[in-house]
Protein backbone atom coordinates (compact mmCIF):
# COMPACT_ATOMS: atom_id res chain seq x y z
CA UNK A 1 0.00 0.00 0.00
CA UNK A 2 1.32 3.60 -0.80
CA UNK A 3 0.80 5.49 2.22
CA UNK A 4 1.71 8.81 0.17
CA UNK A 5 -1.73 8.10 -2.07
CA UNK A 6 -3.70 8.03 1.03
CA UNK A 7 -5.79 11.47 2.67
CA UNK A 8 -7.71 11.64 5.79
CA UNK A 9 -11.87 12.80 4.95
CA UNK A 10 -10.58 15.89 7.17
CA UNK A 11 -8.11 16.52 4.41
CA UNK A 12 -10.82 16.82 1.93
CA UNK A 13 -13.11 19.12 0.87
CA UNK A 14 -16.79 19.32 1.88
CA UNK A 15 -17.98 18.70 -1.12
CA UNK A 16 -15.79 15.85 -1.87
CA UNK A 17 -16.55 14.75 2.12
CA UNK A 18 -20.30 14.89 1.12
CA UNK A 19 -19.91 12.91 -2.27
CA UNK A 20 -18.01 10.12 -0.66
CA UNK A 21 -20.60 9.49 2.68
CA UNK A 22 -23.35 9.48 -0.22
CA UNK A 23 -21.62 6.75 -2.03
CA UNK A 24 -21.74 5.12 1.07
CA UNK A 25 -24.97 5.00 2.28
CA UNK A 26 -26.05 3.91 -1.54
CA UNK A 27 -24.09 0.76 -1.11
CA UNK A 28 -24.87 0.27 2.06
CA UNK A 29 -28.61 0.41 1.31
CA UNK A 30 -28.00 -2.37 -1.62
CA UNK A 31 -25.82 -4.41 1.35
CA UNK A 32 -29.18 -4.44 2.98
CA UNK A 33 -31.55 -5.05 0.41
CA UNK A 34 -29.64 -8.11 -0.35
CA UNK A 35 -29.53 -9.49 2.50
CA UNK A 36 -33.15 -9.13 2.91
CA UNK A 37 -33.40 -10.77 -0.17
CA UNK A 38 -31.44 -14.13 1.03
CA UNK A 39 -32.92 -14.13 4.51
CA UNK A 40 -36.51 -14.30 2.70
CA UNK A 41 -35.29 -16.92 0.20
CA UNK A 42 -33.98 -18.98 3.28
CA UNK A 43 -37.14 -18.34 5.32
CA UNK A 44 -38.83 -19.38 2.01
CA UNK A 45 -36.75 -22.50 1.51
CA UNK A 46 -37.02 -23.75 5.31
CA UNK A 47 -40.44 -23.49 5.17
CA UNK A 48 -40.72 -26.06 1.80
CA UNK A 49 -42.14 -29.60 2.38
CA UNK A 50 -39.58 -31.69 2.51
CA UNK A 51 -39.41 -35.50 2.95
CA UNK A 52 -36.75 -37.42 5.19
CA UNK A 53 -36.74 -41.50 6.16
CA UNK A 54 -40.47 -41.46 4.16
CA UNK A 55 -41.90 -38.78 6.71
CA UNK A 56 -42.77 -35.37 5.23
CA UNK A 57 -41.40 -32.15 7.35
CA UNK A 58 -40.52 -28.64 6.56
CA UNK A 59 -36.86 -27.75 6.19
CA UNK A 60 -36.27 -26.55 9.38
CA UNK A 61 -37.61 -29.66 11.40
CA UNK A 62 -35.44 -32.09 9.38
CA UNK A 63 -32.11 -29.46 9.49
CA UNK A 64 -33.35 -29.69 13.26
CA UNK A 65 -33.54 -33.65 13.19
CA UNK A 66 -30.15 -33.71 11.01
CA UNK A 67 -28.10 -31.21 13.99
CA UNK A 68 -30.07 -33.78 16.82
CA UNK A 69 -28.71 -37.29 15.09
CA UNK A 70 -25.07 -35.74 14.26
CA UNK A 71 -24.54 -34.61 18.27
CA UNK A 72 -26.14 -38.51 19.00
CA UNK A 73 -23.12 -39.58 16.77
CA UNK A 74 -20.67 -37.38 18.65
CA UNK A 75 -20.53 -34.47 16.80
CA UNK A 76 -19.19 -31.70 19.38
CA UNK A 77 -20.07 -28.06 17.26
CA UNK A 78 -23.84 -30.25 16.82
CA UNK A 79 -24.18 -29.87 20.38
CA UNK A 80 -22.71 -26.88 20.67
CA UNK A 81 -25.52 -25.28 18.35
CA UNK A 82 -28.16 -27.37 20.01
CA UNK A 83 -27.19 -25.94 23.62
CA UNK A 84 -26.51 -22.33 21.76
CA UNK A 85 -30.10 -22.48 20.25
CA UNK A 86 -32.15 -24.12 23.36
CA UNK A 87 -30.49 -23.18 26.34
CA UNK A 88 -29.21 -20.20 25.30
CA UNK A 89 -25.22 -19.33 24.63
CA UNK A 90 -23.72 -18.77 28.04
CA UNK A 91 -22.53 -15.14 29.25
CA UNK A 92 -19.17 -14.42 27.38
CA UNK A 93 -18.58 -11.40 29.59
CA UNK A 94 -15.69 -10.27 31.99
CA UNK A 95 -16.41 -9.07 35.53
CA UNK A 96 -13.34 -7.33 36.72
CA UNK A 97 -13.29 -5.50 40.32
CA UNK A 98 -11.30 -2.44 40.37
CA UNK A 99 -7.56 -3.05 41.35
CA UNK A 100 -6.64 0.60 42.22
CA UNK A 101 -5.36 0.94 45.80
CA UNK A 102 -6.63 3.85 48.26
CA UNK A 103 -3.26 5.49 47.82
CA UNK A 104 -3.65 6.02 44.38
CA UNK A 105 -6.97 6.83 44.73
CA UNK A 106 -6.84 9.51 46.99
CA UNK A 107 -3.52 10.79 44.88
CA UNK A 108 -6.52 10.46 41.62
CA UNK A 109 -8.90 12.90 44.10
CA UNK A 110 -6.13 15.13 44.83
CA UNK A 111 -5.46 15.58 41.25
CA UNK A 112 -8.84 15.82 39.93
CA UNK A 113 -10.26 17.61 43.08
CA UNK A 114 -7.80 19.62 43.56
CA UNK A 115 -7.79 18.71 47.29
CA UNK A 116 -4.59 19.58 49.58
CA UNK A 117 -2.72 16.59 51.43
CA UNK A 118 -4.17 17.31 54.53
CA UNK A 119 -7.59 16.81 53.40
Amino acid sequence: MNNENLRSLADRPADERRSIASMGGIASGEARRERKALREAFEIALNCPVTVKGTEMSAVDAVALATVEAAMNGDMRAVTILRDTCDGKPSEHIITEPTISEETRREIDRILFELDEED
